[in-house]
């Protein structure tokens, strides 16, 4: 699950707007509690990653927030994206769902 090995489907987390074909960098990622994510291009349109609940968004491990250091990274450094990379974004925050939906169903176990 974690290593992102299985295709998971749920939430409906989509990109909207022209991906570019080749690598692009990224400028500094804006969430909106509206659960919109959005992602400016360097010399092209605004990408928008829609459906992502600020849960997933707000997501920790420890003091780590998977998906926001993920992009801020990216975009500090400059490093190139993909279209393969924001398909890697999308299944990290389907990853965090699962999880969360674990949490849950584990905290509703009774104690032995």
């Amino acid at each position: 699950l974690h290593l992102l090995r299985k295709r998971l489907d749920s939430p409906d987390i989509h990109v909207k707007g022209e991906i570019p074909r080749e690598s692009f960098t990224i400028g500094k990622v804006q969430y909106y509690k509206g659960d919109v994510l959005k992602l400016p291009v360097s010399n092209g349109p605004v990408l928008e990653i829609n459906n992502l609940p600020s849960e997933l968004w707000e997501f920790t491990v420890g003091a780590f927030a998977p998906l926001q250091q993920w992009l801020k990274l990216r975009a500090r450094d400059k490093i190139p994206l993909t279209f393969t990379d924001l398909d890697t974004l999308e299944q990290m925050a389907r990853a965090i769902a699962h999880t969360l939906t674990l949490q849950k169903e584990l905290a509703e176990l009774p104690l032995a």
